[in-house]
């Protein structure tokens, strides 16, 4: 199928963050840095206006956890036009190119769902901070983490709107089994208080130290949660500077 032209979102220079709580469905210290993704899609048009091709970058950017995960992207592609998938990842600027897990098909029917990274813990670790945690403790400086690319090419063109942004980006939980969704996707991924375990955050976004609560780092995090977004729905402007890592630009962790 030829593309004629490509619609990246959210956009061409920018990305969705990703963030994650990963004890759910218990509540833990709510330090919001478990696992943080920065990632991009790209959807291939054909001339017609119809989807043939979906491509995406994805980056690393904290691990703050004890436990490991596998971070996926899953489009809900029509079932019927098969899809050719290709998924690499590199740990670092310069390192060989890997797939990106085992477990991917090289080809799909109809929902493709993509394992960009596997087994967080053995691929991104600060090796002199505490735990190996990534990003997610006072005065360790930055380090660029691993990049992958995957690429979607369809047998047979869909309609352009049968995927949807910020698509169905979840985390698995290797140590417990369970599987935590964003709060723009599956707002029911919340504990009995209204506490999201997954949300899109601001690509300025930056991440609590390592065991300080959200609302600390955050005071108006709370009115957001039990105003359930209806008040404080900028709480991430506001930052209390003492208790979150500073993520520098994309410039710099984007290679």
């Amino acid at each position: 199928q030829t593309v004629a032209n490509w619609t990246y979102i959210p956009a061409a220079d920018s990305f969705y963050f990703a963030g994650y709580e990963d004890l759910y469905p218990k509540i833990g210290d709510y330090d919001f840095n478990d696992l943080t993704v920065a990632y991009r899609v790209a959807k291939g048009l054909n001339a017609a206006g119809e989807l043939v091709a979906i491509r995406g970058t994805a980056y690393l950017i904290t691990r703050g956890a004890a436990y490991s995960h596998d971070w996926h992207l899953k489009f809900d592609l029509p079932a019927g036009p098969l899809a050719n998938l290709t998924c690499t990842f590199q740990r670092a600027p310069g390192a060989a190119n890997q797939p990106c897990a085992a477990v991917n098909a090289a080809q799909t029917n109809g929902s493709a769902d993509v394992t960009v990274f596997a087994n967080t813990s053995s691929i991104f670790k600060d090796s002199g901070a505490p735990s190996g945690f990534t990003h997610t403790v006072p005065g360790r400086a930055f380090i660029q983490g691993p990049k992958a690319t995957f690429s979607l090419e369809l047998a047979a063109p869909v309609a352009a709107n049968s995927i949807a942004p910020p698509f169905n980006a979840y985390l698995h939980v290797r140590n417990t089994g369970q599987i935590i969704q964003l709060l723009e996707v599956n707002p029911t991924f919340r504990d009995a208080n209204g506490f999201p375990f997954g949300m899109l955050m601001p690509a300025n976004w930056q991440p609590p130290d390592e065991g300080d609560h959200l609302m600390d780092a955050y005071s108006s995090f709370l009115d957001y949660v039990t105003s359930q977004g209806a008040k404080s729905a900028n709480w991430y402007n506001t930052p209390n500077a003492n208790k979150v890592y500073g993520i520098p630009a994309s410039s710099v962790w984007a290679w």
